[in-house]
């Protein structure tokens, strides 16, 4: 039950939980507000640029040799 409800839990509630307890208020917010050019270029300048600013400097460091990526073992699950 705990692995069914993983992804409910960790994509679902605690968005909602964490949201809920920022104190953040959304009244009088419409979507006219959230999809005007300003606020939609911030919303997918943070998305875009985390993923590729993680994955970048991640690929940058495997191209050269200064990480590298774990092997994988199946044996030692339980």
């Amino acid at each position: 039950m705990e692995h069914d409800l993983h992804a409910v839990v960790a994509y679902i509630i605690l968005p909602i939980f964490a949201l809920c307890n920022s104190t953040i208020s959304f009244i009088g917010i419409g979507m006219d507000d959230i999809t005007h050019p300003i606020p939609l270029d911030i919303i997918l300048g943070l998305f875009i640029g985390k993923q590729v600013g993680v994955f970048g400097l991640f690929w940058l460091g495997i191209q050269m040799k200064l990480i590298e990526l774990p092997t994988m073992h199946h044996s030692g699950w339980l």
